[in-house]
């Protein structure tokens, strides 16, 4: 059943959420009790990982998605993440596109999102919009 304040239910979809942390996208899906499961799980926190072990019911493991080929990467209908706000934000300093290290994993999640996209399953990519990353 749908939660009814949203009055959408989407059919069943794999989602893809490269930048995991605590699940936060999968939680808001499981809250509208939407049919999901949730793909390209690519975390480097080992407490998160423990975390997404237990809510997804799944083994995941700290994977650095830097590290990762399109050969890794599961096929999705849907493509979320929120984009690292380091190289964007006060406390990475601001380095912006420029800071390669910090923006690099948002540059390889927009490659798997062509590779997945090439497969012919990709049906959207939600990219969070990090406050001031329109500036840069």
């Amino acid at each position: 059943m749908s939660n009814p304040s949203s009055g959408f239910q989407p059919r069943p979809f794999r989602l893809a959420s490269p930048f995991t942390g605590i699940d936060a996208t999968g939680e808001a899906c499981r809250q509208n009790n939407w049919t999901f499961a949730t793909t390209n799980a690519f975390e480097t926190s080992e407490m998160c990982c423990r975390y997404l072990t237990q809510v997804l019911g799944r083994a995941v493991t700290p994977t650095d998605i830097m590290a990762c080929g399109p050969e890794n990467f599961e096929d999705s209908e849907i493509a979320f993440y929120g984009a690292p706000c380091q190289h964007v934000s006060a406390q990475g300093l601001r380095g912006g596109v420029e800071d390669e290290a910090r923006f690099a994993p948002c540059m390889k999640s927009l490659e798997m999102c062509k590779v997945l996209d090439s497969r012919g399953k990709l049906l959207a990519v939600v990219l969070e919009n990090s406050r001031r990353i329109r500036d840069n």
